[in-house]
């Protein structure tokens, strides 16, 4: 009896039943190849969902019902693709994709209008979506080892950023990309770059009092003639 009764306790019936109850979802390190459908069947109860560190290929597009999310953490997986179902998810704060196969994200990404932490670290973007500049409440993001040639100038509309991590590759330090002149009167930031041989590489974006564009263009062209 003690032994069926464990069984029983850890059906995926009772799983369900206790993921509802916490609103959370913990699956680090559990060798998954798949989301389990008890994961979908939460629904709207999830606030966090944690597949860290696993071997998931696909995110399944069902995973935009669950409309309540805060916390979408799937770091560490084999995820080549995003679905556009992640604009349902307009409660997340924070969404971490990092060591994962990405070469593109969704423009719908802009419709998660809550969203305060992106960090999408070590894949294979080459571009950002233009739609990140919706992202208005975003207060880091994180796009460092990628293939990004560029940011888009739309990032500008990120009010609120205050770090950003990203090597660009190949940048030309007066690029389309290199509207920070704007980007910086709009965010009430200072910019801090330090060029590295042929790369410019930005170490983040550090909350400070707002600086005009001009003294912005200033500091670029002295790093510039600095390289």
């Amino acid at each position: 009896m003690g032994c069926c009764s464990s069984r029983s306790s850890d059906s995926p019936a009772s799983r369900v039943t206790r993921w509802r109850s916490t609103g959370i979802v913990a699956l680090r390190d559990a060798r998954l190849k798949v989301v389990p459908n008890e994961v979908l069947q939460v629904g709207n109860s999830l606030r966090i969902l944690d597949l860290t560190n696993n071997k998931i290929v696909e995110i399944p597009e069902e995973v935009g019902r669950l409309v309540n999310m805060q916390r979408l953490v799937l770091a560490g997986n084999l995820i080549e693709n995003i679905s556009v179902n992640i604009g349902y998810l307009r409660n997340l704060k924070i969404l971490m994709l990092d060591r994962n196969r990405i070469s593109t994200l969704p423009e719908e990404l802009g419709s998660l209008s809550n969203l305060q932490q992106l960090s999408i670290s070590h894949n294979y973007l080459a571009r950002l979506p233009k739609s990140v500049g919706s992202l208005h409440n975003m207060l880091l993001l994180n796009v460092s080892d990628n293939k990004l040639i560029a940011l888009p100038e739309s990032i500008g509309g990120c009010s609120s950023l205050e770090e950003l991590q990203a090597n660009v590759i190949a940048l030309r330090m007066f690029s389309p990309f290199m509207s920070w002149a704007i980007a910086g009167t709009l965010f009430g930031t200072q910019a801090e770059y330090c060029t590295r041989a042929k790369q410019d590489v930005i170490w983040g974006i550090m909350h400070s009092h707002r600086t005009k564009s001009s003294s912005i263009q200033q500091q670029l062209g002295s790093a510039g003639k600095e390289s």
